[in-house]
């Protein structure tokens, strides 16, 4: 599932349970999923405000508005008023033919190379040799193995879009498990940052 805010800011993919990967659950489930959890993604640029929410199934709509005799929907529905209320967010639920929601459609098979992580009993291990880092700068919603973490995408719980474009790397003690194809530009980024330790502490 995906989802965009229509404009610069583009959004990323939104993430389900493992319950709702495989099996019988229905569409109008993970949508809703995928509804509460865009609405996570995007806190920092809706709050006090109203938001109309594009979709093209109706039953979403519908749920949104009547509830469900689904307690699994009903759900995802309490938990969607109870953040809007919390933050003070007007949500206006309106369906739109498939045709039209080309991007978030877009987004749900658009793959994130950050989504995989390091065996949490070897991550533990490598925390009781060198301490426990401030960041997981290659994560998402599902994987993250730290309380902050920077995305690819926005997904609740980023501090931060794009790992390799943050200014604050010399503020943290950083976890890094990039994909493959990202370790050169890690590498040039820790290069970088030792050369600067290395010339103030010269300086000093």
């Amino acid at each position: 599932m995906g989802c965009h805010d229509g404009e610069s800011k583009f959004a990323g993919t939104t993430f389900s349970p493992p319950e709702l990967w495989h099996g019988t659950s229905s569409s109008t489930l993970r949508k809703m999923w995928g509804l509460l959890h865009s609405l996570e993604s995007f806190l920092d640029i809706i709050r006090h405000k109203s938001v109309q929410i594009f979709t093209d199934n109706s039953n979403v709509v519908r749920v949104m508005g009547q509830g469900s005799t689904d307690l699994r929907l009903n759900d995802i529905v309490l938990r969607i008023i109870s953040l809007t209320m919390e933050h003070d967010i007007t949500l206006l639920p309106t369906w739109v033919p498939r045709d039209q929601n080309k991007v978030a459609d877009g987004l749900t098979h658009l793959e994130d190379p950050c989504d995989w992580t390091l065996i949490a009993d070897v991550f533990q291990k490598i925390v009781a040799q060198w301490g426990l880092p401030t960041i997981d700068r290659f994560a998402s919603h599902s994987n993250h193995l730290l309380d902050r973490c920077n995305s690819m995408l926005r997904c609740p719980g980023s501090v931060g879009i794009n790992a390799l474009a943050q200014r604050d790397w010399s503020e943290h003690f950083n976890w890094c498990f990039p994909p493959f194809n990202l370790i050169p530009s890690v590498i040039s980024i820790v290069t970088f940052l030792w050369r600067a330790i290395q010339k103030s502490s010269l300086v000093s």
